[in-house]
Protein backbone atom coordinates (compact mmCIF):
# COMPACT_ATOMS: atom_id res chain seq x y z
CA UNK A 1 0.00 0.00 0.00
CA UNK A 2 2.86 2.37 0.84
CA UNK A 3 4.44 1.70 -2.57
CA UNK A 4 1.20 2.59 -4.34
CA UNK A 5 0.79 5.80 -2.35
CA UNK A 6 4.45 6.71 -2.91
CA UNK A 7 4.07 6.07 -6.66
CA UNK A 8 0.92 8.21 -6.82
CA UNK A 9 2.69 10.99 -4.93
CA UNK A 10 5.67 10.91 -7.34
CA UNK A 11 3.37 10.92 -10.40
CA UNK A 12 1.29 13.80 -8.99
CA UNK A 13 4.42 15.85 -8.20
CA UNK A 14 5.84 15.17 -11.67
CA UNK A 15 2.64 16.30 -13.39
CA UNK A 16 2.41 19.41 -11.19
CA UNK A 17 6.04 20.33 -11.87
CA UNK A 18 5.68 19.92 -15.63
CA UNK A 19 2.55 22.08 -15.67
CA UNK A 20 3.99 24.87 -13.53
CA UNK A 21 7.34 24.99 -15.35
CA UNK A 22 5.73 25.26 -18.78
CA UNK A 23 4.34 28.57 -20.05
CA UNK A 24 0.55 28.89 -20.04
CA UNK A 25 -1.29 31.93 -21.35
CA UNK A 26 -4.71 33.49 -21.88
CA UNK A 27 -5.79 36.03 -24.43
CA UNK A 28 -8.59 38.20 -25.70
CA UNK A 29 -9.08 39.18 -29.33
CA UNK A 30 -11.27 41.53 -31.36
CA UNK A 31 -11.68 41.21 -35.07
CA UNK A 32 -13.49 41.44 -38.35
CA UNK A 33 -15.32 38.30 -39.57
CA UNK A 34 -16.92 37.19 -42.80
CA UNK A 35 -19.54 34.55 -42.07
CA UNK A 36 -20.30 33.83 -45.74
CA UNK A 37 -18.77 35.35 -48.85
CA UNK A 38 -22.01 36.97 -50.07
CA UNK A 39 -23.01 38.49 -46.71
CA UNK A 40 -21.86 41.66 -45.00
CA UNK A 41 -18.95 41.41 -42.58
CA UNK A 42 -19.33 41.68 -38.83
CA UNK A 43 -17.26 42.27 -35.71
CA UNK A 44 -15.88 39.28 -33.86
CA UNK A 45 -14.87 38.68 -30.26
CA UNK A 46 -12.93 35.77 -28.85
CA UNK A 47 -10.74 34.38 -26.11
CA UNK A 48 -8.11 31.68 -26.00
CA UNK A 49 -6.26 29.60 -23.44
CA UNK A 50 -2.93 28.05 -24.37
CA UNK A 51 -0.19 25.87 -22.97
CA UNK A 52 3.34 25.89 -24.45
CA UNK A 53 4.46 22.29 -24.67
CA UNK A 54 7.88 23.33 -25.99
CA UNK A 55 9.57 26.50 -27.22
CA UNK A 56 8.08 26.07 -30.71
CA UNK A 57 4.77 24.25 -30.07
CA UNK A 58 1.66 25.06 -28.04
CA UNK A 59 -1.86 23.70 -27.67
CA UNK A 60 -4.73 26.24 -27.65
CA UNK A 61 -8.41 26.21 -26.86
CA UNK A 62 -10.23 29.08 -28.66
CA UNK A 63 -13.74 30.45 -28.50
CA UNK A 64 -14.83 32.90 -31.20
CA UNK A 65 -18.14 34.69 -31.65
CA UNK A 66 -18.29 35.86 -35.24
CA UNK A 67 -21.18 38.27 -34.80
CA UNK A 68 -24.33 38.63 -36.87
CA UNK A 69 -24.90 39.06 -40.58
CA UNK A 70 -28.13 40.02 -42.29
CA UNK A 71 -29.29 38.43 -45.53
CA UNK A 72 -30.31 41.26 -47.86
CA UNK A 73 -33.90 41.32 -49.04
CA UNK A 74 -35.06 38.86 -46.36
CA UNK A 75 -35.60 39.46 -42.65
CA UNK A 76 -33.17 36.68 -41.66
CA UNK A 77 -30.12 37.03 -39.45
CA UNK A 78 -27.21 34.58 -39.28
CA UNK A 79 -24.78 34.32 -36.38
CA UNK A 80 -21.88 31.95 -35.86
CA UNK A 81 -19.57 30.91 -33.06
CA UNK A 82 -16.92 28.22 -32.70
CA UNK A 83 -15.03 26.32 -30.02
CA UNK A 84 -11.69 25.18 -31.46
CA UNK A 85 -8.63 23.17 -30.47
CA UNK A 86 -5.38 24.06 -32.26
CA UNK A 87 -1.80 22.95 -32.43
CA UNK A 88 0.26 26.17 -32.72
CA UNK A 89 3.67 26.04 -34.40
CA UNK A 90 5.94 29.04 -33.69
CA UNK A 91 9.20 30.09 -35.31
CA UNK A 92 11.53 32.23 -33.20
CA UNK A 93 13.42 34.50 -35.59
CA UNK A 94 15.06 36.66 -32.87
CA UNK A 95 13.64 39.96 -34.14
CA UNK A 96 11.02 40.50 -31.46
CA UNK A 97 8.27 39.34 -33.83
CA UNK A 98 7.33 35.66 -33.88
CA UNK A 99 5.38 34.21 -36.83
CA UNK A 100 3.13 31.24 -36.14
CA UNK A 101 0.74 28.88 -37.87
CA UNK A 102 -2.05 26.89 -36.28
CA UNK A 103 -4.15 23.93 -37.35
CA UNK A 104 -6.93 22.08 -35.61
CA UNK A 105 -10.61 21.29 -35.37
CA UNK A 106 -13.52 23.63 -34.68
CA UNK A 107 -17.02 22.87 -33.45
CA UNK A 108 -18.96 25.46 -35.44
CA UNK A 109 -22.49 26.60 -34.67
CA UNK A 110 -24.40 28.62 -37.25
CA UNK A 111 -27.68 30.03 -35.98
CA UNK A 112 -30.44 31.32 -38.25
CA UNK A 113 -33.14 33.61 -36.86
CA UNK A 114 -36.04 34.64 -39.06
CA UNK A 115 -38.58 37.35 -38.32
CA UNK A 116 -40.93 36.65 -41.21
CA UNK A 117 -41.96 34.37 -44.02
CA UNK A 118 -42.71 31.32 -41.85
CA UNK A 119 -39.01 30.39 -41.69
CA UNK A 120 -38.14 28.49 -38.50
CA UNK A 121 -35.23 29.49 -36.28
CA UNK A 122 -32.55 26.83 -36.30
CA UNK A 123 -29.00 26.09 -35.22
CA UNK A 124 -26.63 23.82 -37.14
CA UNK A 125 -23.57 22.26 -35.53
CA UNK A 126 -20.65 20.80 -37.43
CA UNK A 127 -17.02 19.90 -36.77
CA UNK A 128 -14.66 21.33 -39.36
CA UNK A 129 -10.97 21.80 -40.15
CA UNK A 130 -9.63 25.13 -38.86
CA UNK A 131 -6.35 26.90 -39.54
CA UNK A 132 -4.64 30.25 -39.17
CA UNK A 133 -1.44 32.28 -39.39
CA UNK A 134 -0.25 35.25 -37.43
CA UNK A 135 2.45 37.37 -35.88
CA UNK A 136 3.05 38.03 -32.20
CA UNK A 137 5.43 40.33 -30.43
CA UNK A 138 6.21 41.40 -26.91
CA UNK A 139 7.61 39.63 -23.87
CA UNK A 140 7.00 36.25 -22.23
CA UNK A 141 4.33 37.78 -20.00
CA UNK A 142 2.60 40.13 -22.48
CA UNK A 143 2.20 39.76 -26.25
CA UNK A 144 0.19 41.43 -29.00
CA UNK A 145 -1.14 39.07 -31.70
CA UNK A 146 -2.27 39.85 -35.23
CA UNK A 147 -4.00 36.84 -36.76
CA UNK A 148 -5.92 35.48 -39.72
CA UNK A 149 -7.94 32.34 -39.04
CA UNK A 150 -10.45 30.38 -41.08
CA UNK A 151 -12.88 27.50 -40.71
CA UNK A 152 -13.93 25.51 -43.77
CA UNK A 153 -17.69 25.08 -43.43
CA UNK A 154 -19.28 22.98 -46.18
CA UNK A 155 -18.75 24.98 -49.38
CA UNK A 156 -18.04 28.26 -47.61
CA UNK A 157 -15.11 29.55 -45.59
CA UNK A 158 -15.62 31.52 -42.39
CA UNK A 159 -12.71 33.99 -42.19
CA UNK A 160 -11.61 36.14 -39.26
CA UNK A 161 -8.94 38.85 -38.97
CA UNK A 162 -8.19 39.71 -35.34
CA UNK A 163 -5.95 41.71 -33.04
CA UNK A 164 -5.40 40.29 -29.56
CA UNK A 165 -3.56 40.61 -26.28
CA UNK A 166 -1.94 37.55 -24.73
CA UNK A 167 -0.95 37.37 -21.05
CA UNK A 168 1.35 34.67 -19.68
CA UNK A 169 0.18 32.99 -16.48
Amino acid sequence: MKKILRSLFVITCSIYASLTLAQSYVGLKLGHAEIMSDLESSSSLGWYLGHAVSENFAVELNYDSFGDADIEGVDVELSADALSVYGVFKVDIKTGVTPYAKMGLARLRVKQEANCCGIDDESNYETQFAYGVGLMGGSKKLNVRLEYSAINADEEKLANFSLGIQIGI
